[in-house]
This record gives structure tokens, C-alpha cells and sequence, in this order.
């Protein structure tokens, strides 16, 4: 495997492990001990749902505004006085406040603790400072851990936002790392007895485990890309490996790349019976909607997939970890759009007509709902806004726009905005808008692949097209102090490594090819607040196709699928990109799918919350060796990187 082992982590870094410093063997000693300690628990409740249960979560959870959610851990230290405790959690968010973390008292059990059941948190605290995604936060817990003993942890956001952080269930641990003091030495007449130690099975490997700075040297390096074996050189050219369409719930390793794949859907026209007792049949054509379209929910506990073609019923909930069917869609819910909420994990936000509303899919309940001044015929892509609050809607007859705010109730309807006369282009007709992150923006995306900006007021939610100075990069002769910025296709909107709101998606051939001197690749960025353009990956690939970076428990990357290019790089494959122009990837799989007249067997990669799984779609009728698919049965399947990470 030498080759491929080196074309797999370069030269380089083949290297450097040969000058991997050696790690110390423990030895009996007079003076103080460090030792890392992994949780022997640790779950999150949540005031939406206060009587279920997260402790299979590879995600722990916090905010403090509603509704609520409290993280803990729970740690078994062996007996000894301890002179330092430093608790390390691996935050997936960045936030300039933090987390508290609270002593607390009860016994609880991992598998079936809850909002209602928690341990009770003490008042006092000590706090963790800011805190940045994809880095390590350490925080002294001294003044908590003295003696040996069990100790459990309540976390709490110190903002009214949510802050994640990888549960012990992921390949980030939470651990504790103390320092035990030496014993008093014995009397002549008294027998030796060992030192409490941990297993070498309940430590951190070197890899993971953190120095006592907050930024450990063995946390991923400042650009964000996480270690482990993941094919990361953007360089090489891979064929489509031979692989034959796998079983249902069935699992193989990429030759290409070492992911394990997951077909999650099974044979047409067969039953299935789900969680809750109820049951259906699978249709020929399930899959999930499309790649702004997030398909797990907020807490990554569920799975919502499109069930057409013979399908019943029209839709599939799945566990978000086990695919297995969970349970029935409510028979009184039933809408023309929707997606889920980014904050609320049961939550449904839709639009119907001139209605939106949200919709809680486990009590079969409508939460709120809004009749709007137009009928919401035009595509609203990306959903709501990051935190959940705001929408953008538009009337195809028309080509009227608006914003609506739905939190805090009873929120606000923005006035409508003629987006479509005297646009400034040949042709006018809208093909979808969609809100910024933020909300401070709202895209109007024309049909040609042509972008407009409008600025939201925060106050009013009026919109105004945003006014870029000339010069500001731009396609065709479009105008930038009308609003418009460089061309970009089937994009999705996220934030940069500074906050700030950006499209990012497929370049477009006609606009130019070098953009302040740096030749665009075929995938890049445009910044809202200035139209600033960014390429994300070299230009000498195959033809991206889609992209989605519905990852927001993972800021700064994004993914995108690739058209088939034999002899070309990422040749029918999707991948994961970093948004700071660095060039770095992760590459994933081959798709095995042929779009050809068949839009449904598009991929349209869709990322998991935290980044580490990404569904696509897939015919698998392309290098399908003896057992192929066909294009009439597109089906959904998941990659998963977490065991290379």
C-alpha cells in the first residue's frame, strides 16, 4: 500500500511521522502524576422535547434562551488529592462568551437522562472563555475536583445562541486531565499498594489528547482541516472503482477513499415497519429533497426523505443514526414546502400558499402560522435563516418579495418589493430568492444564473437593492449599483471564516475566468457585504455540479458533487472544501450515478449538521460491476467519514 499511502498524505507528511517524538512511559514516581480521564457519561437535555433522551448523540448541545438545552458530563476520578483538574471540550462552534460549567449533583444515567430528569446544577461556576470552532477549550475545574470521586459537569451557553461540542461518543472525547499528588510515603512495616491508574482503553491516544494550552498541538491545524486519513491531496486523479450496488442497511469501504457507504433505502414495493409500530412501502424513487434542503434535523436525531414513485406514505422519517425507519409523518400535516427547523430538532417551518408556519412533527401540532399578503410561488432555496427566524418569500405571478420575521412572536411582515420590473436584465423572471444566515440579506437569483443583493432593514424588514461602487466584479454588464454580483450556480448560502454572509457555488462560464489575478476554479465564493470573489479549489478539475453547506456545526467548510471527467480531478466525486480560498479538501466518494435525462438521480450531497456524514442520491448504474441499479430507482445513500477522523 506504500503508493497509495503517499499519495494519500504527501510526501511531507509521510515525513514528519517518522519524527513523531516519542511518548514517555508512565513510571512510578515521587513526584505529582498527570493523567487524562474520558467521561463515563455525557448527554444534553432539551426544554422542547423534556422527556427525551440524547445520550447516543455524537453532538452535545447548549443554549440559553429558549429552548434551553444543558450538556453534562459525568467522571469517575481515582482516589488520590489532586492538585490541578483541566476539563478539554472540542467545540464546533465559535462564540466570544462560552459556556459555564457548573458542578451538579444526582444520579443519572447516559442512556436515559432528560430535561426533566437532570442532574440539578450548582450556582457556582467557572467560565471557558470564548470559545472557536474545531479548537480545543480548556477550562479549570480545580476548585471542583480535589479528592477523588465521581463528578458530573453541567454545561451552559453563556449567550442566547447555541454552542456545540463533541460528545464522547465522537472521535473528539470530552476528557479531564488531573494532576494526582504523590501518596505520603509508607512505613517500613507497611506493604506498597499501586497508584490508582487509567486503562490504556479509557485514554485519549496521543493524537487527541491536548496539551494544557487552550490551542493543543494535536487540535487541527489553524486552517481547520482535522487529521486522520481522509484523502486530502486535491491533485490526484481517481478512475470510478468497480463496486456493485449494495443491500439495504448494507455498508462497504470506498476503494478510492476509505469512507464507509451506506445504502439507507430499501427494495421497491417492500414494507417496512417503523419505530413507533406503524408501517409503509418503499417507492422507487426515495431520496432526500435537495442540497440547501438540510435532511437531518436540528439535533441530528432524525432523517426526512422524499418517498415517491409507489411510495407510501409520500415521506420517510428515519433515525438519524441508525436509518432505520422511526416513524410515520403526521397525517394532518400536509404542505407544498418545508424544511427543518435549524434551531427546534421537531420542528417543521413551511410555507403553503400565502400561509407559513411551523408545524412540531412528534406532537402533530401547529406551533404558529402567518397568512401573507402573496402567494409564495416563487422557490425560496436555503430555507430560513440560521437561526431560524426569518424567511424570504416571492409570487411568481407578480414578481413581488418579502421578508417575514417569525421570531419572537408575533413576528413581522416585511413590505412587498417589485423585483422583477425594470430588473435591469433582458430577462426578469425570478427563479428563486433565498435569506441570507443572517437575515441582513436577501438573494434574488434570476433565471440565467444571474444574482441580485438586497439589503434587509432590520427595523422594517424593507428591502432596497444593495449598492456595490464600481469596479465590484461582476458578469455580462450587470449593473453593481443595481445589486448585482458576480454569477454563481446551484449555490448555498453560509457564512465565511469572518461571519460574513456569502453564495457559494458553480462558476459560471461566461463571466470572467481571473478575478484580481487569481484564476477561478470551478467553485467559489461571493461575499454579500462587497462582492468580494473567492476561488475555493484549482481550476484544473472536473465540472462541479452542486453545492450545499448546510454543515453548521462545522463552519468553513462546504461540499459539492462533480461531473463524471475520466482523467480529470474529483471524476464523478463529492467532496468537502475549506471557504478561506486555502485550496484544501476532503474527498469522499464516487457517486456511481447517471444524471442523464434523469434530474432525480442527480447526487445533491447534503452534509450532516456536524460535516462528518454527507446523503446523496444515486441510480448506482455507473461502474456498478454484476449488480446495478437503474435510473427509474434513484435511492439515497450516506458516506461517513468519522472513522478517519
Amino acid at each position: 500500500m506504500g503508493d497509495r499511502w503517499l499519495k494519500r498524505v504527501g510526501l511531507a507528511s509521510a515525513a514528519g511521522l517518522l519524527a513523531l517524538p516519542l511518548v514517555p512511559m508512565m513510571m512510578a514516581s515521587s513526584s505529582p502524576q498527570s493523567m487524562t480521564i474520558n467521561p463515563a457519561g455525557d448527554s444534553f437535555g432539551s426544554s422542547w422535547s423534556p422527556v427525551s433522551n440524547y445520550g447516543k448523540n455524537q453532538t452535545l448541545y447548549t443554549r440559553a434562551s429558549w429552548p434551553t438545552r444543558y450538556a453534562f458530563l459525568r467522571f469517575n476520578v481515582p482516589s488520590g488529592s489532586i492538585s490541578k483538574a483541566t476539563l478539554y471540550l472540542y467545540s464546533w462552534t465559535t462564540n466570544s462568551r462560552g459556556v459555564s460549567v457548573h458542578p451538579a449533583t444526582g444520579s443519572w444515567s447516559e442512556r436515559r437522562v432528560t430535561y426533566r430528569t437532570r442532574p440539578a446544577m450548582k450556582r457556582t461556576y467557572v467560565r471557558s472563555g470564548s470559545v472557536r470552532a474545531m479548537r480545543w477549550s480548556a477550562i479549570d475545574v480545580s476548585r471542583f475536583v480535589q479528592s477523588g470521586g465521581s463528578y458530573t459537569f453541567g454545561i451552559q451557553d453563556m449567550s442566547s445562541s447555541s454552542i456545540s461540542f463533541s460528545a464522547r461518543e465522537g472521535k473528539r472525547s470530552p476528557h479531564l486531565n488531573v494532576v494526582v499528588l504523590p501518596p505520603p510515603s509508607p512505613s517500613p512495616s507497611t506493604s506498597d499498594s499501586p497508584s490508582p491508574s487509567i486503562s490504556p482503553s479509557d485514554s485519549p491516544s496521543p493524537s487527541d489528547s491536548p496539551s494544557p494550552s487552550s490551542s493543543p498541538s494535536s487540535s487541527p491545524s489553524p486552517s481547520g482541516s482535522p487529521s486522520g486519513s481522509l484523502v486530502t491531496n486535491a491533485w490526484s486523479i481517481f478512475s470510478d472503482p468497480s463496486v456493485g450496488k449494495p443491500g439495504y442497511l448494507s455498508s462497504f469501504t470506498d476503494p478510492n477513499f476509505d469512507t464507509t457507504v451506506t445504502r439507507i433505502v430499501g427494495n421497491a414495493g417492500t414494507s417496512f415497519l417503523n419505530a413507533d409500530g406503524t408501517s409503509g412501502v418503499w417507492g422507487s424513487d426515495v431520496r432526500q429533497h435537495y442540497n440547501d434542503d438540510q435532511a437531518w434535523n436540528a439535533d441530528g436525531s432524525l432523517l426526512w426523505l422524499q418517498n415517491q414513485s409507489g411510495g407510501s406514505p409520500s415521506h420517510v422519517i428515519l433515525d438519524g443514526n441508525t436509518y432505520q425507519p422511526a416513524m410515520k409523518p403526521c397525517s394532518n400535516y400536509s404542505v407544498y414546502d418545508d424544511r427543518w427547523s435549524p434551531v427546534l430538532p421537531h420542528v417543521r417551518e413551511f410555507r403553503d400558499g400565502t400561509t407559513m408556519g411551523w408545524f412540531d412533527i412528534v406532537q402533530c401540532k401547529l406551533l404558529r402560522s402567518w397568512t401573507l399578503p402573496l402567494s409564495t410561488t416563487i422557490d425560496s432555496e436555503a430555507g430560513p435563516s440560521r437561526d431560524g427566524a426569518y424567511w424570504a418569500e416571492g409570487d411568481a405571478s407578480t414578481g413581488k418579495i418579502l421578508v417575514i420575521r417569525m421570531d419572537p412572536m408575533p413576528g413581522l411582515i416585511g413590505p412587498a418589493y417589485d423585483a422583477q420590473t425594470n430588473c435591469g436584465l433582458a430577462d426578469c423572471t425570478i427563479d428563486h430568492v433565498a435569506i441570507s444566515p443572517s437575515a441582513k440579506f436577501v438573494l434574488v437569483h434570476y433565471v440565467g444564473d444571474h444574482d441580485r443583493v438586497f439589503d434587509v432593514n432590520p427595523t422594517t424588514l424593507a428591502l432596497t437593492p444593495h449598492v456595490y461602487p464600481a469596479g465590484t466584479p461582476e458578469c455580462s454588464g450587470h449593473s453593481p449599483s443595481n445589486g448585482f454580483i458576480f454569477d454563481v450556480g446551484h449555490s448555498d448560502l453560509t457564512y465565511d471564516d469572518g461571519g460574513n454572509d456569502i453564495a457559494v457555488g458553480q462558476n459560471r462560464s461566461w463571466c470572467p475566468q481571473t478575478v484580481g489575478g487569481v484564476a477561478l476554479g470551478q467553485v467559489y465564493s461571493v461575499r454579500f457585504s462587497d462582492g468580494k470573489v473567492t476561488s475555493l479549489i484549482h481550476n484544473n478539475t472536473a465540472q462541479s455540479y452542486h453545492v450545499s453547506c448546510r454543515d453548521f456545526a462545522r463552519p468553513g467548510w462546504c461540499y459539492a458533487s462533480f461531473w463524471p471527467g475520466s482523467g480529470e480531478v474529483f471524476n464523478d466525486e463529492i467532496i468537502a472544501f475549506r471557504l478561506d480560498g486555502s485550496g484544501q479538501v476532503e474527498r469522499l466518494v464516487n457517486t456511481h450515478t447517471d444524471t442523464t435525462n434523469c434530474y432525480r438521480c442527480e447526487s445533491h450531497p447534503v452534509p450532516s449538521p456536524d460535516g462528518m456524514r454527507v446523503i446523496f442520491a444515486s441510480s448506482w448504474s455507473v461502474a456498478c460491476g454484476s449488480t446495478c441499479g437503474t435510473q427509474s430507482n434513484p435511492q439515497a445513500y450516506i458516506v461517513d467519514t468519522r472513522a478517519l477522523r
